[in-house]
């Protein structure tokens, strides 16, 4: 079926494989584009794009040989950290002790710079200047945001002091591009205006012509048993993010696990180890052995157990630690994971043959997909999917509320004037049975605000959660709080799974915060008007009013608010007899920065309320963005126009799947989404009257594949 469906579309088809794949994998898939005729249509060949085209692995296993050969009498490592990321069969650390001179230069002191005599302070991206090439060969220059706040420099300008003409970044970066002779004689305009634009001008590689015919490359086999995938982590990549409390507490896009890696595996792989989630399980790889949680995700392969890179770190940060108690023991309540490094070898980087055992005990792992929960895991089955939406005859297995709607293409075309008719019809009947049928929140001369979420688009990648976070101070609660349903996020991207196959289920991303009901059910329960209604729809939250007795949480069936448990946020003083010493902290500062006050206070959105203990919070509709453009269009002497207020989610997200506007104005752009025939209210049978609607979700499979498949 699959050839079949490539064989119609010749020209107009691509075969995409994944970089993890082998040579001899990638070599086979060009050669079937080749084939299809895609090359120069939907395929496209330029020059590699990296400047060194040196395998990196065979490389660092010269320098190893070098290290232990005593040639090395001066070894300096830049923003790199080989001693926890170097394949473990190469025992770097090891041999590190060898060179006679070690210089280590990054942000942060981690394993690597422990075992080093010098440590150089690495400016940040955001401080420095420099060049860099996107993935289609366009230049960009770097600028930086804000000078270095401490005594740190670049790594171009630490590889230029050991020159006889040490410069600046600045200098560096328009010194290099002079040399390159772009411009002419007016080089001035050239770098002016690529500085301005912040891409060179017609920079991007030149398509190349080849061809992939020719001899095969073998396929190396895997062996037996079950195969270990090494993946980075989507939150902190392969652990130089292991540091940063946000992308420790970011739930990962389909496991939703916080704070910690674990082994992924299958449901029939489960039921074959007679695991369930959180017991333990024993992967090695080689001889190597490291212990990890279970987690079962449905759509994994069988066989295979899944484990991602950048945990189990010893140095790196109280944050990136946060597995070690004082004495240096592990404590998995505190998160922190396991060190999947250990199991990778020069042969086996991305895929290795290994085994997976069951051993006693647990390792309690922190998700947020049951916080707020619908059903036991958002699992929406349907027993006869083919029956049209609304129609009594139409069961779903686990939930009979329409949270959210998911339609293959072919269905919808099909049944969209049945689709439009019922909502309208359900609508009318609510109406109905309200006792306040009327919008009362609804006016002409006053803005009304409103949201769309297109879950068709929605990608779960979470760039909206963590925008939010960084836009609202909002602050982060560690792994124990998280377990105990305390994270703070104002935003939650539910995962649904859909269908009967737990090994290929469909899946459906629902991003939800505050949808400011019209007839919000937290109001009139909070008994010191700390939630009230804005003239112009916002349901909002009076922090200095709230005494926090958690009615309005009680009361909001889409349990989207928070409530600060502990001092998440106003303990800052009591870090200066901890952490933070005047000692520990390079530069010339004064000494209240030395104590890190000045620089948490620098971290928070000045426009922004920082909450403390005992307050609820929720989404705002970002208010304070709101506020900014009305004071913006009245200087200016005219109405607030669509698009002037745009939200840190929909101004984060890549897809464009959030449109934020004003819904009295039927010419905007969320208005026009609201009259979508996709569009819903979620939980509309509560006459809540949600200001944000949400888009379902379409899917065009191709039927041939997907029976195949199934048989």
């Amino acid at each position: 079926a699959l050839v079949e469906d490539l064989a119609q579309n010749r020209g107009k088809s691509v075969v995409v494989v994944g970089k993890h794949q082998p040579p001899a994998v990638h070599a086979l898939g060009q050669r079937i584009n080749e084939a299809l005729g895609n090359f120069g249509r939907t395929v496209r060949h330029i020059a590699p794009v990296e400047a060194n085209q040196r395998p990196n692995v065979g490389s660092l296993s010269q320098l190893v040989d070098d290290l232990n050969g005593g040639g090395v009498s001066l070894l300096l490592m830049i923003d790199t950290n080989p001693v926890y990321t170097a394949p473990a069969d190469l025992a770097f650390a090891e041999a590190l002790q060898k060179a006679r001179i070690k210089i280590h230069a990054g942000q942060i002191q981690d394993e690597t710079s422990a075992l080093c005599e010098w440590h150089l302070p690495l400016s940040h991206n955001l401080e420095a200047w420099g060049d860099a090439r996107a993935f289609d060969g366009t230049a960009t220059i770097i600028q930086p945001l804000i000078a270095p706040l401490f005594g740190s420099r670049s790594a171009i300008e630490i590889l230029a002091k050991m020159t006889d003409r040490p410069l600046a970044g600045y200098d560096l970066v328009r010194e290099t591009w002079r040399r390159s002779g772009l411009g002419g004689a007016d080089f001035e305009r050239f770098w002016n205006a690529s500085v301005h634009d912040g891409v060179v001008a017609n920079s991007a590689s030149k398509p190349v012509t080849l061809s992939a015919s020719g001899g095969g490359m073998p396929l190396i086999p895997t062996g037996g048993g079950t195969e270990v995938a090494f993946r980075v982590d989507p939150c902190v990549y392969d652990g130089r993010y292991a540091n940063n409390g946000w992308l420790q507490e970011l739930p990962k896009p389909v496991s939703k696990l916080t704070w910690d890696n674990a082994a992924f595996i299958s449901p029939r792989t489960a039921q074959t180890l007679g695991v369930r989630d959180e017991e333990k399980v024993r992967i090695t790889v080689e001889g190597r052995s490291v212990e990890a949680g279970v987690l079962i995700q449905p759509g994994h392969a069988d066989e295979t157990v899944t484990v991602h890179l950048g945990y189990g770190r010893t140095k790196g940060g109280t944050v990136a630690t946060a597995s070690l108690s004082e004495d240096g023991e592990g404590k998995s309540d505190n998160g922190g994971g396991f060190n999947a490094y250990l199991l990778r070898s020069t042969t086996g980087l991305d895929y290795a043959p290994g085994t997976l055992e069951k051993i006693p005990g647990l390792y309690p792992l922190a998700t947020t997909q049951s916080h707020g929960p619908l059903n036991d895991d958002k699992v929406k089955t349907e027993a006869n999917p083919d029956t049209p939406v609304g129609d009594p005859k139409r069961d779903y297995n686990l939930d009979q509320r329409d949270v959210v709607r998911d339609y293959t293409l072919a269905y919808y075309l099909q049944h969209v004037d049945e689709i439009i008719e019922h909502t309208e019809e359900k609508r009318e009947e609510f109406n109905k049975n309200n006792l306040y049928p009327d919008q009362i929140f609804e006016t002409k001369d006053i803005a009304q605000w409103g949201m769309t979420i297109d879950m068709n688009t929605c990608i779960g990648c979470n760039a909206c959660v963590t925008a939010c976070q960084s836009e609202n101070n909002i602050p982060v609660v560690g792994k124990i709080q998280t377990k105990r349903h305390r994270n703070m996020h104002w935003i939650r991207i539910d995962r649904y799974y859909s269908g009967s196959d737990l090994d290929n289920p469909d899946v459906t991303y629902q991003p939800l915060m505050c949808v400011h009901c019209e007839k919000a059910p937290c109001e009139p329960v909070c008994p010191v008007a700390a939630t009230v209604h804005s003239h112009d729809g916002l349901n909002m939250m009076v922090y200095n009013r709230c005494v926090g007795t958690r009615y309005c949480s009680n009361n909001c069936p889409y349990k989207v608010r928070r409530f600060n448990y502990l001092n998440y946020s106003d303990n800052q003083p009591n870090f200066a007899n901890v952490t933070f010493q005047r000692k520990e902290v390079p530069g010339p500062i004064h000494s209240q920065k030395g104590l890190g006050r000045e620089m948490l206070r620098m971290s928070s959105n000045p426009n922004v309320t920082v909450r403390g203990r005992g307050v609820m919070e929720k989404c705002t509709y970002c208010v304070q963005r709101i506020n900014n453009a009305r004071i913006e269009a009245k200087k200016a002497g005219r109405e607030i126009r669509d698009g002037d207020v745009v939200t840190a989610c929909q101004q984060a997200c890549p897809t464009n799947t959030i449109v934020f506007g004003n819904i009295a104005d039927k010419n905007s752009e969320v208005s026009r989404l609201r009259e979508d025939p996709r569009a819903y209210l979620l939980l509309e049978e509560l006459l809540t009257r949600p200001r944000t609607s949400h888009l379902a979700k379409l899917r065009n499979p191709n039927e041939n594949i997907r029976s195949a498949v199934s048989a």
